[in-house]
């Protein structure tokens, strides 16, 4: 076991979360969730180590709030980089092969979309990414239910979309219509 592990654990031990629950966490894909859990139990750790002061245990007060900074900043980092370093889902400028460029969508890194039909933008929302689920999350269309998911894969270049057993069913025609077994090829 090395030392992380080692410090992992005795933190845990401290804390209300088990190491199995923690371990949950890792092994049904919440790597972000368990890695917050982690450096928040670090910093609660600090703490508590730190409010019983002893000769062994002193430590100087700007120390502490460096520690806690360091983590605190650690946290918001793994916040922020959870989603994209969880999928591989695409940003830029996507167009229907064959349309001459009339459809168009434009995927955006701070989760948000616009379609494009003959240069007119015909819808605008946001999304997000689970593994290989695009989760279309809310739309200015008022069409249908959101969020609605579909299935996804890209190789560089192409964009393809396929319909999950709920968007199968989805009230939204346009939409279905447009995720329904389509491909997107980036556009440059």
């Amino acid at each position: 076991m090395n030392f992380l592990s080692s410090l992992t654990l005795q933190i845990l031990e401290k804390d209300s979360i088990s190491f199995s629950d923690w371990k949950n966490l890792v092994n049904n894909g919440k790597f972000g969730t368990a890695r917050r859990a982690t450096l928040m139990l670090r910093m609660q750790w600090i703490l508590h180590e730190n409010s019983h002061p002893n000769k062994e245990n002193k430590m100087n007060k700007k120390v502490i709030l460096l520690v806690i900074g360091m983590l605190a900043s650690l946290v918001l980092a793994a916040c922020s980089s959870a989603s994209s370093a969880e999928s591989n889902f695409p940003t830029g400028k996507f167009v229907l092969p064959n349309s001459d460029e009339s459809e168009e969508i434009y995927f955006n890194e701070d989760g948000t979309f616009t379609a494009f039909y003959y240069g007119q933008d015909v819808a605008k929302g946001t999304y997000s990414v689970k593994g290989d689920l695009y989760i279309e999350e809310s739309t200015d269309q008022n069409c249908g239910k959101s969020p609605m998911s579909f299935r996804y894969t890209f190789d560089g270049t192409n964009l393809k979309f396929e319909l999950t057993d709920e968007s199968k069913n989805d009230t939204c025609e346009n939409r279905r219509q447009s995720f329904d077994g389509k491909t997107y090829v980036l556009s440059k």
